[in-house]
């Protein structure tokens, strides 16, 4: 769209840097649509700005106790995959979306 670049190859070059930004980009940009869904970082409206960071690492801060949890307890139970947990603790719900 619009002129074609002077220097093909810094063109290129430039654009092949952009794509690798937006690939790094992609899951930190996850994470915090999740904690803005699941965790209501999205709800924070502190009026100091100590307060609104110090939410925000509480949130940050639950999110990574969670999946460090969550981890702990597969290993202590031995589970593979969620399917298992849902197989043993919730055999109807597994059949129903299997």
């Amino acid at each position: 769209m619009g002129r074609p670049p002077k220097d093909i190859e810094a063109y290129k070059s430039m654009m092949r840097h952009t794509g690798e930004d937006e690939i790094t980009r992609i899951p930190i940009e996850g994470v915090f649509g999740t904690a803005k869904r699941q965790y209501g970082l999205s709800l924070i409206k502190m009026k100091l700005q100590e307060t609104s960071e110090t939410a925000i690492n509480m949130t940050f801060l639950l999110m990574n106790l969670e999946k460090t949890l969550k981890r702990i307890l597969f290993v202590f139970f031995g589970f593979k995959t969620q399917a298992e947990i849902f197989d043993i603790f919730l055999p109807e719900y597994y059949q129903k979306t299997a």
